[in-house]
């Protein structure tokens, strides 16, 4: 797997993302539009350094893959190596995701 940074010319914000060759395809969507119960692998992060280190620190990172565990108001919970992570609508809607077939794939 191999991820890449592009900082916009301002540098206040960044993308963080898997190399188009290591996907299929580009068959993403935001976070908050998989569906309960559904399962996806995160492929691009983007905002501010503080937004992309504080999901990492979380453990949310590039290449990881995540379950939709419930959506709460236009955010959604999902669980993560055995945690539970509340990401609001924003911050999931900077996070791009490629669908699972289920988890654990």
């Amino acid at each position: 797997m191999f991820a890449q940074t592009i900082q916009n010319e301002t540098c206040s914000t960044m993308t963080i993302k898997l190399s188009q060759s290591s996907r299929n395809g580009d068959d993403t969507k935001p976070l908050h539009e998989v569906k309960t119960g559904g399962c996806a692998r995160v492929v691009e992060i983007e905002g501010g350094k503080n937004r992309i280190q504080r999901l990492m620190g979380l453990g949310l990172t590039i290449g990881s893959e995540v379950e939709i565990l419930h959506h709460r108001g236009k955010g959604v919970v999902v669980g993560l190596n055995g945690n539970r992570i509340a990401v609001g609508h924003g911050i999931a809607e900077a996070i791009r995701v490629e669908q699972l077939e289920s988890c654990g794939d």
